[in-house]
């Protein structure tokens, strides 16, 4: 269940598809220092941590049951 907080994670795996704008990815190597900067970045900004509260729980419906149930439907239909 999505917390309604922006996340900060690093851009692998299914990481970007699954935060895309609503929160701060990272390269792949970076270190506890990154994570702490960008982390920084969300605490002093009130504006940029709003918006990306709003995109997550906008990206929730893409992620709801029936709609991935009738994506993968509508997925499979095309290479039958």
């Amino acid at each position: 269940r999505a917390a309604g907080v922006p996340v900060v994670g690093r851009a692998v795996g299914a990481m970007p598809d699954t935060v895309g704008d609503a929160g701060l990815l990272l390269p792949e190597d970076a270190g506890p220092e990154m994570f702490a900067e960008a982390v920084g970045e969300l605490l002093d900004d009130q504006g940029l941590r709003s918006r990306m509260a709003f995109r997550g729980r906008q990206r929730l419906r893409d992620f709801d049951e029936d709609a991935a149930t009738t994506a993968f439907r509508e997925a499979l239909a095309g290479v039958m």
